[in-house]
């Protein structure tokens, strides 16, 4: 089993109403909002209702006229909390300083994603590599520590720098003023060692997907291929016992410039091409493979991700592409945590440009992963 590497390098503002005892509000009215205690349904006689909704209790959202005020809102018995109507500004650009050299955010626009500060924390995204740095600043805290296949230890720290990179493009977190950022800002990420400095072999590979699985993983990303082109019908198995606990599989296409690999060929798995980028005009990689098994495409040349001690390096391979799907797939599930494997999928197809020939191809698949149109119309 190869390892392919290569190294190039709000806040809230407050509405306005008039004359407050204690808010400063400019204008001559002002929105609010109520929630009426439990059971109340009395509604109170203070300025003008223009709408109502309940979420266990009542929510009323009033207009107050010139001359009321919160405090008088806050004294009616029935009115539990009342609160200004505050409005949600745009977040803007994060302030990663290295987010200017992330070329792939350009093409895959996750801006409305991040506007949303969507909550991951409660998914669980496995990397099965050469484990992660937990230690490093823009992925400590986040880190679930596995298993170590590889060794048969459970020491799952980073050495080699392919799976700290490969988490990373996940999970760095964002706007904290340092390093990078990744798809998903608060995911959780199990590290599963299964490659070392001599690589790895199937059965830990295997046996990395049954732990993920078996420790709540909801998605797997596996960023390693084979340089054989034969559906292996061990992953085949695997696969689908990780579909039946809830989980699917992501997988990197492989970068010999030819037919897809195992085991990012077998069937049920979701296979991701890279693409590269110059100027305005983005393709397929030369390295990446291609092929019928072919899902999605993402960038996957010259990406700038975490590495360990704390760094930052580009590397390039269908290795770095995978992540951005498998970051796609980790949004739906924290967005949708109801939704079915079918529906997550269903989505995600949508959710891509299309490249190359019309309708899905062998070298972009469905197309190249946009998480913009991840979001509700």
């Amino acid at each position: 089993m190869r390892l392919a590497k290569t190294i190039v390098l709000s806040f809230l503002t407050l509405a306005g109403c008039a004359n407050p005892p204690v808010l400063q509000l400019p204008s001559d009215e002002c929105e609010v909002i109520a929630m009426l205690k439990e059971g109340v349904t009395r509604e109170p006689e203070v300025g003008q209702i223009i709408n109502r909704f309940e979420m266990g209790k009542k929510y009323l959202v009033i207009r107050l006229l010139p001359g009321e005020s919160l405090k008088t809102l806050r004294a009616d018995p029935g009115v539990e909390v009342a609160l200004p109507n505050r409005p949600l500004p745009k977040m803007g650009q994060p302030d990663d300083p290295l987010l200017s050299l992330q070329w792939a955010f350009e093409r895959i626009k996750p801006q409305p994603c991040w506007d949303r500060l969507i909550d991951a924390s409660k998914v669980t995204v496995a990397v099965l590599d050469t484990g992660i740095d937990y230690e490093h600043p823009d992925l400590a805290g986040r880190v679930i520590k596995g298993f170590n296949f590889a060794d048969n230890n459970e020491d799952v720290m980073d050495r080699e720098g392919h799976g700290t990179h490969v988490a990373g493009i996940i999970g760095a977190a964002g706007n904290n003023e340092k390093g990078v950022c990744g798809v998903l800002w608060n995911v959780r990420l199990l590290a599963v060692k299964v490659l070392n400095q001599d690589g790895g072999n199937d059965a830990s590979a295997l046996a990395g997907i049954r732990y993920a699985v078996d420790h709540g993983a909801r998605v797997i990303n596996l960023s390693f291929n084979s340089n054989n082109t034969s559906v292996n019908p061990l992953y085949a198995t695997a696969l689908e016992y990780a579909r039946k606990q809830g989980a699917l599989v992501v997988a990197a296409a492989g970068n010999n410039g030819g037919e897809v690999t195992y085991p990012a060929n077998t069937p049920g798995c979701l296979t991701v091409s890279a693409t590269g980028n110059f100027r305005h005009w983005e393709w397929l990689s030369p390295f990446s493979n291609r092929g019928e098994s072919v899902t999605y495409s993402a960038p996957g040349a010259a990406i700038l991700s975490t590495v360990p001690k704390g760094g930052y390096e580009s590397y390039s391979g269908t290795s770095m592409a995978a992540p951005f799907v498998t970051g796609a797939i980790a949004t739906l599930m924290a967005l949708h945590p109801d939704w079915n494997l079918d529906q997550i999928e269903n989505r995600l197809a949508a959710a891509t440009d299309d490249l190359g020939d019309p309708g899905r191809d062998p070298l972009y698949g469905i197309g190249r992963i946009n998480l913009s149109k991840l979001l509700d119309p």
